[in-house]
């Protein structure tokens, strides 16, 4: 008993350490200050901006840096770093209840750390971060901001069930392959939907980063968007999943697993964490 506990409790340090490192990293590459980002240009729409450069540089580097991450922590924590994937599991019914709100209390407290060390790193409260900002006198409104938060995390959901977790595809990539997608997925994705909205940092698709950026900076009115908009995605995913269930090489239903030792059957998100 003495043995799991303490797994568990390593467990969830790691959950904590990963998000820690993971915010504060891809929040530092995307840091600015809290101004309005430039308007597109009349030639080259916002592929000449920072509202362009911006995410592209930061994508490539936080897909180096996911990856290796994943690789890092994910033998260990199954690297759920991102209460999107955490909350994905939970509704897939592979995560139990006890299990979703340990994980996501650590990436919470990881998160906020993060966020007070941005604030620290940054001299001043007054920056902003892409994927964590919303101007709404540029025309951004937040039923915007929802709907491309929404579509954003699903989308992630289903690329990190797709490479990381459905037992269908693990004979296909497994372990040592999962993680390079995932990162690849998350760094596109992440891209995808970071500039055609002018005023509009875009889809954070990890609820903790942006919670991380409000602790060091401020809290704006519509934070609220950064966990609905994945909470209902994880909905509509595990809607799907219950409908067609992912089903073992061998043709058993993959189940949900018990609540038993963490360090040999806990789900692994084999590179699903952004």
């Amino acid at each position: 008993m003495l043995s799991s506990f303490a797994v568990r409790v390593a467990n969830t340090s790691f959950k904590h350490t990963g998000t820690l490192v993971l915010v504060f990293q891809s929040g530092w590459v995307g840091i600015s200050p809290n101004i309005p980002p430039p308007l597109p240009s009349e030639t080259t729409g916002p592929f000449g901006t920072a509202s362009f450069l911006g995410p592209l540089i930061g994508s490539v580097i936080n897909i180096i840096i996911l990856t290796l991450l994943i690789y890092s922590f994910g033998a260990i924590s199954g690297a759920h770093m991102n209460p999107l994937i955490t909350l994905g599991t939970f509704f897939a019914r592979l995560t139990t209840f006890p299990r979703m709100v340990l994980y996501i209390a650590a990436q919470v407290s990881g998160a906020s750390l993060a966020g007070l060390l941005l604030r620290a790193a940054a001299d001043t409260r007054d920056f902003k971060v892409g994927g964590c900002f919303l101007f709404e006198d540029m025309g951004v409104s937040i039923g915007s901001a929802f709907t491309v938060e929404f579509m954003g995390s699903l989308l992630m959901l289903f690329i990190a069930f797709g490479v990381g977790l459905d037992p269908r595809q693990a004979e296909l990539f497994g372990p040592a392959l999962g993680p390079v997608l995932v990162g690849f997925a998350a760094g596109s994705t992440t891209l995808s939907f970071a500039f055609s909205k002018p005023g509009y940092g875009g889809a954070s698709m990890n609820p903790a980063r942006c919670f991380g950026v409000f602790v060091g900076s401020r809290f704006p009115s519509w934070a609220w968007v950064t966990w609905v908009g994945p909470i209902a995605a994880s909905v509509f995913h595990g809607v799907v999943y219950f409908l067609i269930p992912p089903v073992a090489p061998k043709g058993k239903v993959f189940k949900q697993r018990s609540e038993v030792d963490e360090s040999e059957k806990a789900p692994r998100v084999h590179g699903g964490d952004v």
